[in-house]
């Protein structure tokens, strides 16, 4: 009886003493879904077996996430587009060493809008949060851009004509728009860029960076993100459809 109770007080003085990090995702399907399911939750997840780190993942705009991270009200946010943020969010953040590839492109029903030179003031879509940046990694004028919620959001204005077209990460739009099964959306490859996660720039968050870069390292990423080569390896330009489909042919 008493081995089984120190047994019991060792297992709950582990438990106990995990660090919980308050993290802040935007929507990113495959990688970050709607519900909080995902690559990247699951790759938290592991984490969480390998260490003594706890997540509780909450689904936000990107605003509100680096918002939030500059308050230090959380402590891991993404996905961040790696070395291409503000000055001033890197005054209070600091990104991990992990990333991977996210291809962007521009999406439209009418393919001259595949053109930034047809396209006017406010007539781009992209999510809340995102429009400094993809302004300046694409070179497109940011008085162009407008953000939005929600993916979700974003396909139903270009196909209701309220934007002549959307910027935004593939996979994610791609799904999306397949989710709403909506046709006829040309797209075009912009960029690649980096997309990883950022912490607190504060001796905490540089602590936490540690652990969570060793962490990352011990996992075999690349196994999680095999869903993106899926969309990656298309073709630079084309019409939107299942990759279903796209096996097919």
């Amino acid at each position: 009886m008493k081995k089984l109770l120190i047994i019991l007080l060792l297992t709950f003085s582990m438990t106990g003493n995990a660090e919980c990090i308050f993290v802040e995702l935007e929507p990113f399907p495959p990688v970050i879904n709607d519900d909080g399911s995902g690559i990247l939750p699951d790759m938290l997840a592991a984490i969480e077996a390998k260490t003594d780190l706890s997540f509780q993942v909450t689904i936000a705009t990107y605003a509100r996430a680096k918002k939030d991270l500059h308050d230090g009200k959380v402590k891991l946010i993404g996905l961040t587009p790696k070395g291409n943020e503000s000055k001033s969010f890197y005054q209070s953040a600091i990104e991990l060493d992990w990333f991977f590839q996210a291809t962007v492109d521009i999406y439209a029903q009418t393919p001259q809008y595949l053109n930034e030179e047809n396209l006017t003031t406010n007539s781009i879509g992209t999510l809340t949060g995102n429009a400094d940046f993809m302004a300046m990694v694409t070179n497109i004028s940011r008085e162009k851009f407008i953000e939005v919620s929600s993916l979700e959001q974003l396909a139903r204005l270009i196909v209701k004509n309220r934007i002549k077209a959307a910027i935004f990460e593939r996979a994610s739009m791609m799904s999306t728009i397949n989710r709403l099964k909506f046709s006829n959306i040309h797209y075009n490859k912009l960029i690649t860029i980096p997309a990883g996660l950022a912490v607190n720039n504060t001796r905490a968050g540089q602590t936490l960076k540690k652990q969570l870069d060793k962490a990352l390292l011990s996992l075999n990423t690349e196994a999680y993100l095999t869903p993106l080569n899926n969309f990656n390896q298309l073709a630079n330009s084309g019409i939107v459809t299942t990759i279903s489909d796209k096996k097919k042919r």
